[in-house]
């Protein structure tokens, strides 16, 4: 079934402090209508735009884009995320596009957060380090996503400079219970500080668990324990 991209919803999911418990921060994730009218991530259909139909694939990246600019416009308070992919980017048509949307809205561009995912796609590595820079001259700021999924490695972080290292839960999960995940979540924690890069945990669950990565330094939770995403901003 192909996605039909005027359909597309943007859903927010807040992103707390650690230490204040406020938030200001939200991720935008894609939704659409499954045939019982229920938003979801259409996975399985987005998995297969994204191999076979990559003109559409780019073209639901920038319907998100706009939506969020969109939502920044209206609320001054607050900063988004937004999921990009080397795709999005790889051809100088597409990153121009992406570029001159967001010099458009250059009045919230210091507000978002444009968050790649870690995996080996990055692989022109000077193509992403000018994508990179135009946008951070714009004022945008960039998120390293699901660090610690599959076979992640560190070259990422030691060839892009980004602002933000979002931890998988495949590493926060029961971290306090496996010695050697809270050893790896308390090195990274370390390691991020020194290179002043903002950690943000996702998936979490439990109160347990914020109170806990707020222990070891934490900076930000994100998971349904703080909100599930919702089509509003939480006031």
């Amino acid at each position: 079934m192909a996605l039909d991209i005027t359909e597309i919803k943007v859903y927010y999911q807040p992103i707390v402090d650690l230490k204040t418990g406020q938030c200001s921060k939200y991720e935008s994730l894609l939704r659409y209508p499954d045939a019982q009218g229920n938003y979801i991530f259409p996975s399985t259909e987005f998995d297969r735009m994204r191999k076979s139909d990559k003109e559409s694939y780019f073209q639901c990246t920038m319907k998100m884009l706009s939506e969020v600019l969109r939502k920044l416009e209206t609320n001054n308070e607050i900063s988004i995320s937004l999921n990009i992919s080397y795709d999005d980017i790889e051809t100088d048509e597409r990153s121009d596009k992406i570029l001159n949307k967001i010099k458009n809205a250059s009045r919230v561009t210091d507000r978002l957060v444009l968050e790649f995912i870690e995996e080996k796609e990055l692989k022109d590595k000077n193509l992403v380090r000018k994508f990179m820079q135009d946008a951070k001259e714009i004022g945008c700021e960039f998120a390293l996503d699901d660090f610690g999924k599959g076979y992640a490695t560190f070259d990422p972080l030691l060839s892009f400079d980004f602002d933000y290292l979002k931890l998988d839960g495949v590493l926060v999960n029961n971290f306090t219970e496996d010695p050697r995940r809270y050893y790896i979540l308390d090195m990274l924690i370390n390691m991020s500080k020194r290179l002043d890069i903002t950690i943000v945990a996702e998936y979490v669950e439990s109160e347990e668990m914020a109170r806990a990565l707020s222990f070891i330094g934490c900076d930000y939770g994100q998971g349904f324990y703080f909100g599930r995403p919702d089509p509003a901003i939480r006031e």
